[in-house]
C-alpha cells in the first residue's frame, strides 16, 4: 500500500515531524509513506529528506487568515491546476490512500475522491474559526473515508466529524520513547549547548513561530518570573515562518523591550534534527499557545516522555505583563 501524505503547510510542524516517526513503523506494516510539500524553500524539504523521507514537492497554495483578496487570490486561482497536479502524481506514484491536512486544505481530498483513492482526513488544530469549520466539514465529511484527529474533544470541535461514528478515530503524535527518554549522559552537554550556567534553571517549549503559539505570552511571563528568579533562563526552539515574519519581528520587539534581549537570558532559535538532545538539557517545559489553536501538541508527550516538568497555559492581560 502506498500513502500520500499531502502538507500544505510551508513550515516544517507537528504533521511533518508526525509522519517521520512513522515512516519505519508504516514499512513494517507494508505501507509505503511518501510526502507532498510545496515547492517553497521554507518547506521543511531538506530536514525530511534528510531524515530519510521520500518527497515531492509541487505548488501548493492554503487558505490563509486574512480577509485580503490580494493574499487569497493565489489560492483560488491556482486551485484547480494544484488538483490536477496532485491528480498526475496519485496516478504515477501509483497511490492508494491520500492524507491531507486541516479542514481548509481540500486539495489532496479532491484529487484523490476524483482518482478513485481512498481519503484519510487527519484535523489536528482549532485555527481554523468556528464559521469556516461550519462551511468546510461537510465537504470533508462527504469526501473522508475516515478522519483522524489529534485528541478526542478535537472532534467534537469540527461539526460533523462525530457523525463518521468509528470512522472518526482519535490519535496522538508518535514520539520515540529511546530518543526522548531521559537519558543524565546527555543532559550536560544540551546544557552547554544552550548556554546554561551552574545554577540556571533552563525553562523551554518546542514550537515554530506561529501566532497560535502564543510566543508573546511567554515572553511576558518570562519578564515576571525573571524579576522572582533570576536564575530562570529561557529557550524557544522552532522553525520561523516567512508566512509569520511580522509576527515574529513583533515578539523579538517586545522581548527587547522587556530587558530580555539578551540570548543568554531568552534565546529563540530553530532546533531541527537536535531537539531530542537539546530538551535534555530543559529544567521546566511550557507551552503558551493560544486558546482553540491546538489539538494534542506532541511537543507534551515529548516533554512528557523526557520526564521534565511541563506547564501548559496562556496568561490573561494584567498590569504586569500588558
Amino acid at each position: 500500500m502506498r500513502l500520500l501524505w499531502v502538507l500544505n503547510n510551508p513550515v516544517f510542524g507537528g504533521a511533518h515531524n508526525q509522519l517521520l516517526q512513522l515512516i519505519e513503523p508504516l514499512s513494517r506494516r507494508g505501507v509505503e509513506a511518501l510526502t507532498l510539500l510545496p515547492d517553497d524553500p521554507a518547506s521543511g524539504l531538506e530536514r525530511m529528506r534528510a531524515a530519510g523521507a521520500e518527497v515531492i514537492t509541487t505548488p501548493l497554495h492554503r487558505l490563509r487568515a486574512t480577509p485580503d483578496p490580494r493574499v487569497q487570490g493565489p489560492f483560488l486561482a491556482r486551485f484547480r491546476p494544484e488538483v490536477n497536479s496532485i491528480r498526475r502524481i496519485l496516478r504515477e506514484r501509483r497511490i492508494d490512500v491520500v492524507q491531507p491536512h486541516g479542514p481548509t486544505n481540500p486539495h489532496g481530498a479532491i484529487a484523490a475522491h476524483r482518482e478513485g483513492r481512498a481519503v484519510l482526513w487527519q484535523i489536528y488544530d482549532t485555527r481554523a474559526p468556528m464559521s469556516l469549520r461550519r462551511l468546510t466539514m461537510p465537504m470533508v465529511v462527504r469526501l473522508a473515508d475516515a478522519i483522524t484527529t489529534w485528541g478526542e474533544a478535537l472532534a467534537r470541535e469540527h461539526p460533523g466529524a462525530l457523525s463518521l461514528g468509528e470512522r472518526c478515530i482519535a490519535v496522538y503524535g508518535p514520539v520515540d520513547g529511546e530518543r526522548f527518554a531521559p537519558d543524565p549522559a546527555r543532559r550536560r552537554p544540551a546544557r552547554d549547548d544552550l548556554g546554561a550556567r551552574d545554577g540556571d534553571v533552563v525553562i523551554g517549549n518546542l514550537a515554530m513561530f506561529n501566532p497560535s503559539k502564543g510566543h508573546e505570552h511567554l515572553v511576558r511571563a518570562a519578564e515576571i518570573v525573571r524579576s522572582e528568579h533570576p536564575e530562570a533562563i529561557f529557550r524557544v526552539m522552532g522553525a520561523g515562518s516567512p508566512a509569520h515574519a511580522r509576527y515574529e519581528a513583533a515578539v523579538l520587539d517586545e522581548a527587547r523591550g522587556r530587558g530580555l534581549g539578551d540570548p543568554l537570558v531568552l534565546d529563540f532559535f530553530d532546533a531541527g534534527a537536535r531537539a531530542p538532545d537539546l530538551i535534555q538539557g530543559l529544567d521546566v517545559f511550557v507551552m503558551t499557545s493560544v486558546p482553540r489553536s491546538e489539538g494534542m501538541p506532541t511537543a507534551i508527550l515529548e516533554a512528557m516522555t523526557c520526564g521534565l516538568r511541563w506547564s501548559r497555559r496562556t496568561l490573561a492581560p494584567c498590569a504586569r505583563c500588558g
